[in-house]
């Protein structure tokens, strides 16, 4: 029940710093050329943080099961975050060395692989679609060049 009411708190306390990101204008001096106002990304970050927020308030108040029931604290539960951040911290290191490209399929294929990815196949060809997307995307519609070392 305490878990309940703190995640509700929360969202409440996160959902004015959403809805300033969205309507003030003057966060971003400047910015590079690109077909995108400098305020798109922070925004979209924004407006999907909200929806976030208004799903977790919806569901803890009309679909929250007993939470006492559950057990909170799991190992395996915090081996697994534990995995999630050093993966993080990995992608930060690797990313000055090896590049963008490299860094991202191999970290994405150590995610995919904790969320319980069953085949190796289908592992690798979302990765190299997904990072190869976000790649195209960034050159082409932001101008934005990832490092690329390899």
């Amino acid at each position: 029940m305490r878990q309940k009411y703190s995640q509700i708190v929360m969202a409440c306390v996160l959902a004015p710093l959403g809805l300033f990101v969205i309507f003030n204008d003057n966060l971003v001096d400047g910015g590079g050329i690109s077909d995108l106002d400098t305020m798109f990304m922070p925004r979209l970050v924004a407006i999907i943080l909200l929806l976030l927020l208004l799903a977790l308030i919806f569901s803890r108040l009309f679909f929250d099961k007993n939470l006492d029931e559950q057990k909170s604290s799991n190992r395996g539960d915090s081996i697994r975050v534990l995995s999630y951040i050093g993966l993080l911290f990995l992608y930060w290191i690797g990313m000055q060395y090896i590049g963008f490209v490299a860094t991202s399929i191999l970290i994405l294929v150590g995610i995919f692989y904790l969320l319980g990815g069953s085949s190796i196949y289908k592992i690798l060809i979302t990765a190299f679609v997904l990072v190869y997307g976000v790649n195209y995307g960034a050159q082409k519609f932001l101008h934005i060049y990832l490092p690329t070392y390899l």
